[in-house]
């Protein structure tokens, strides 16, 4: 067997696999002898390593331990275990005494196996009487089994699910983690059957960021001589804060020279130390794998995961919240603000302060300010009988109503020009499901409805658009009265407006629909006890079969104006291409408000989520 020089990231599984090997050569009764030796023990003495070996021997009640192993090393009857070069201390040159040795003894007992491994960032020292190999971070399949073997037999049902979990689209990063052995024992360690990995994410990271700093190191008393005067908080801290100032700066690649900076300021700003920051980086590289070295000078945090706890703990711990309002909007900021609602330990005025920040950001546009009365106004409409339903996610319905209406006019006047309002619709209508953790039915079959009148909008032919608003007619009274007249007017209106275009191509069938369609907007309206709008309706006459064209663009136009009078709808609205821009940010933000809430600890998430959509 040649001899190898095992490199690999932080976790990945060095240690444990000279371990494994160790145990099959004994079980699988392998001539040879196993020796496993950690390095930074050998660093720690005076003593050299050929000393190491044959003390093992000694405490082992071998009588003449030092002939016994050279007579073991001559007969080619040692397998070497060496673990931890980059852990070996470098002070008065004990690594660079440790290489020689172990190139001294390949040399001298060429017949034997020796098995070295370090840290991928620590491989400056070359052998030449070794191959090269790097332990392979984990495949998905081997993600499955190590999650299979935590659990066992006896709770296959929660190792599917936990694996399953990791799968789902939210979960992204930490399926990226999965990968790394020490960091998937941490996220199995965390896993909830019931509740999966989301409520415990940042106990993950924190736990994942902690057991790089101090557990792997902690756990076997290595000295770091360069983090001799900085404890583990200060190395948080120091990563804290080069997470932070990247963040601001939109970086995720850091160059080694304005990241050396950065550690030199903190350290002789905070702790009043200078430190030689290039020594610090390679150290800090090697001895965690937080920080590595994704191409020549350039840095970047070992997982995008890792960089948003620091930034996030920076956050929480340094600076005041503020700091963070103006990036509600911004997608690369997402996780840091999931983050920070977890790790908050005043929920309720982060949250506050994020609504903050959403009004703000269309208080300056009058026309989306009057949108969001609008659709304050009519939500108020069905709160008025009926307390049932969350107010946030009535806000988001008649949004999303009349942003379905302006789609559906918009792709009749100019179709190639309604793709941004198509997105924005689908957002608030997103919104309007994910709003409440427990919509009411009615309400749920109402956004479902007008999924079906999404669908209507793209749909230019008046025999499918009257298709449609018939079989609307037949779920109508499982509906609130105020919401089922609102939503089968915007239908009614939206006929109207083809009829502006397709006033000769109504057929028998198509006027027997919208007979049934009006009647029933008729009894709706009575059932919402709107006696004016009663009356209203009673006065339009739906024109015959075979009427003339002129008497049917009398009737749309009819309805679009009663339809205008009773609730502001019908209208087209203003949506030039910087305000479509702007709404589709609000609805993102508030898209991550509800996640923030989701995630966060508050004493009444109700009053809070009543707060989502109110105008500024």
């Amino acid at each position: 067997m040649d001899n190898l020089f095992i490199l690999g990231k932080p976790g990945v599984g060095k240690t444990t696999f000279l371990q494994q090997m160790g145990r099959e050569t004994i079980a699988r009764h392998i001539p040879k002898w196993p020796i496993f030796i950690r390095l930074a023990d050998v660093s720690l003495s005076e003593k050299s390593l050929m000393d190491h070996i044959n003390d093992r021997f000694r405490k082992a009640e071998f009588c003449n331990a030092e002939d016994f192993v050279l007579y073991l090393l001559q007969s080619g009857a040692v397998i070497l275990l060496l673990d931890g070069l980059d852990e070996a201390r470098e002070r008065d040159g004990q690594r660079k005494r440790l290489v020689q040795e172990i190139q001294q003894i390949s040399r001298d007992f060429p017949d034997n196996t020796m098995l070295l491994t370090c840290r991928v960032a620590a491989t400056e020292y070359n052998f030449p009487n070794f191959q090269y190999v790097e332990v392979a971070e984990f495949t998905e399949q081997q993600v499955k089994n190590f999650i299979d073997n935590w659990f066992g037999a006896s709770q296959v049902a929660i190792a599917a699910a936990c694996f399953q979990s990791l799968h789902e689209t939210q979960h992204e990063p930490l399926k990226e983690m999965a990968r790394i052995p020490l960091l998937l024992t941490l996220l199995c360690v965390s896993y909830d059957p019931e509740n999966g990995f989301q409520p415990a994410r940042a106990n993950i990271y924190r736990r994942a960021a902690r057991g790089l700093l101090r557990d792997w190191d902690k756990n076997r008393n290595i000295d770091r001589d360069i983090f001799s005067d900085l404890d583990e908080d200060h190395l948080h801290e120091i990563l804290g804060y080069i997470a932070y100032q990247s963040f601001l700066e939109g970086e995720q690649l850091i160059a080694q020279g304005g990241l050396v900076r950065r550690i030199q300021y903190y350290c002789r700003k905070q702790f009043q130390l200078q430190v030689n920051g290039k020594r610090w980086l390679r150290q800090m590289e090697a001895d965690t794998g937080i920080l590595i070295e994704r191409i020549d000078g350039v840095y970047a945090f070992a997982h995008l995961t890792l960089h948003e706890y620091f930034a996030a703990w920076w956050i929480i711990e340094k600076e005041s919240w503020e700091v963070v309002q103006p990036y509600i909007s911004q997608s690369h900021w997402r996780e840091i603000f999931l983050l920070l609602a977890e790790l908050a330990s005043d929920a309720p005025l982060f949250l506050t302060l994020l609504l903050e920040a959403m009004k703000e950001m269309i208080t300056g546009d009058r026309f989306l300010t009057n949108i969001l009365k609008w659709a304050d106004k009519r939500s108020r409409r069905v709160l008025a009988s009926s307390q049932k339903h969350p107010p946030s996610a009535l806000r988001a319905f008649y949004l999303c109503l009349g942003l379905t209406l302006n789609l559906g006019i918009d792709f009749i006047r100019h179709p190639a020009h309604s793709s941004d309002l198509d997105r924005i619709s689908f957002l608030a209508e997103t919104l309007g499901l994910t709003l409440g953790q427990h919509p009411t039915p009615d309400l749920y079959l109402t956004f479902r409805l007008n999924r079906a009148d999404y669908h209507l909008s793209h749909r230019l032919s008046l025999d499918d658009a009257l298709e449609d608003a018939y079989k609307l007619t037949q779920n109508i009274n499982y509906i609130h009265p105020v919401i089922a007249l609102d939503l089968l007017l915007t239908y009614v209106v939206f006929v109207a407006y083809l009829l502006r275009v397709e006033a000769n191509e109504i057929s028998e069938v198509n006027l027997s629909r919208l007979r049934t369609c009006w009647n029933t907007l008729c009894q709706c309206s009575d059932r919402a006890r709107i006696p004016q709008l009663q009356a209203n309706l009673s006065r339009i006459t739906v024109p015959v079969w075979q009427a003339t064209e002129i008497q049917w663009l009398e009737f749309a136009k009819e309805v679009i104006r009663t339809v205008r009078t009773y609730g502001e709808f019908g209208y087209k609205w203003d949506l030039s291409d910087d305000r479509l821009t702007l709404l589709a940010k609000y609805l993102q933000a508030n898209l991550l408000f509800v996640e923030c809430l989701h995630l966060a600890y508050v004493p009444d998430r109700a009053a809070i989520e009543n707060q989502i959509l109110l105008p500024p």
